[in-house]
């Protein structure tokens, strides 16, 4: 066995030194010779035209196929979850700004929830207070709000 290995050694290493030997000519003596390296350029000329074209506008269409998926995209649309329950005739109900709950971080503070309250992002804690809107609670998925004096649950925007 050990014989094999040997002459294999003998066989292999000169081989092995003919083809590097062979790669590193190639790559730094080997250019050719007689071929130029550099082409020579041809100067086109091109007529510019001053007319200026109408813009013009696009709109981009974004309902093309999934290319992992292979099915066609679908927006989901967000909706809101209300509690469902009779207002009562007493009492006005609330201009509620646009709120779209993104979320919540947790951290050795507490809980803070981010939330999107007309068009502006906030980082809210428990008890805070933003645009007269009070945080009663704070969930993974969802959380409660109170607007002058009514409660609404909004669930987590995906």
């Amino acid at each position: 066995m050990a014989k094999k290995s040997k002459t294999n050694i003998y066989i292999l290493l000169p081989v092995v030194i003919a083809l590097w030997g062979t790669i590193f000519y190639k790559v730094f003596w080997g250019n050719g010779g007689d071929e130029p390296l550099l082409m020579e350029v041809q100067p086109v000329n091109m007529k510019v035209s001053k007319q200026v074209e109408a813009s013009t506008d696009f709109q981009l269409k974004l309902n093309y196929a999934d290319p992992f998926l292979g099915t066609q995209y679908v927006k989901k649309k967000v909706a809101v979850a209300t509690k469902k329950s009779k207002p009562s005739r007493n009492r006005a109900l609330a201009n509620w700004p646009g709120v779209s709950y993104n979320g919540c971080i947790s951290n050795d503070k507490g809980e803070l929830a981010h939330l999107l309250i007309n068009g502006r992002t906030s980082l809210v804690a428990k008890d805070a207070i933003v645009n007269e809107i009070s945080v009663l609670e704070i969930t993974a998925d969802s959380i409660l709000l109170k607007c002058q004096s009514e409660k609404k649950w909004f669930k987590k925007f995906r």
